[in-house]
């Protein structure tokens, strides 16, 4: 398994967009195949499991909304809970959202609920088995993460049995593998492009579950040929 620093990865990605022409959507979208390929492998779902997706701000809510459509494609329900407001997306993660507003995935607020639980509680009973994907935040944050996602990460260690966290567990950081005050008890952690050196750390383990690596649609050695210079 490739291990390369967070900045390495930002770098290569931005090679294959900006040297090779390949558009982010694209990058995401094989990203997000992926990732529906290993929580399908990894979860086995039972006919009436649920699938809840906790989507947060840029590529990383991108991603999770691009799993949703992928699990409706192959007939496997999900419903996606926007911990921060629409309104917010920019660039490839607004294409996903406004794709999945016209597929009529449903979608479920929690950027502006006063008690979070209180809105999943209700939910979460309906249905006899679910599992979650935690695409809250990406390799760029770093501190506590903010309200609502606080709640919504003691929400998902209290309550889900199993949980795939896209690109790493939020609330973790990713170079230092130190867990912040609140960070998501993954079952399973889906690395993009390459493993970054904090997931593979003992220290770590607790958080990352079985690690997982999805590529981009292009090998490292060759997006290592046309890497572009760093500034």
């Amino acid at each position: 398994m490739n291990v390369l620093s967070r900045d390495t990865v930002r770098r290569l990605e931005r090679t294959a967009i900006e040297d090779l022409g390949l558009p982010g959507l694209v990058l995401m979208e094989n990203a997000a195949r992926g990732i529906t390929d290993i929580y399908l492998r990894e979860f086995p779902l039972q006919p009436d499991e649920q699938t809840f997706i906790f989507c947060g701000t840029g590529n990383n809510a991108g991603d999770g909304l691009a799993v949703a459509r992928q699990l409706q494609a192959r007939n496997h329900p999900s419903r996606v809970f926007l911990c921060t407001d629409p309104a917010r997306f920019r660039g490839e993660a607004l294409v996903q959202y406004d794709v999945a507003r016209k597929l009529k995935i449903p979608m479920e607020p929690l950027f502006d609920a006063a008690n979070v639980a209180e809105v999943l509680n209700p939910i979460a009973a309906q249905f006899p088995v679910f599992s979650c994907i935690d695409a809250m935040l990406g390799t760029g944050a770093t501190g506590t993460p903010r309200a609502p996602m606080d709640a919504v990460i003691a929400w998902l260690n209290a309550h889900s049995p199993r949980t795939l966290a896209v690109d790493l567990p939020s609330g973790l950081d990713c170079e230092t593998g130190i867990p912040s005050a609140a960070a998501v008890r993954a079952s399973v952690t889906v690395s993009l492009t390459a493993a970054k050196p904090g997931l593979i750390l003992p220290e770590a383990a607790p958080y990352v579950g079985r690690l997982f690596v999805s590529d981009i649609g292009i090998s490292l050695e060759e997006l290592k040929k046309y890497e572009v210079e760093p500034h």
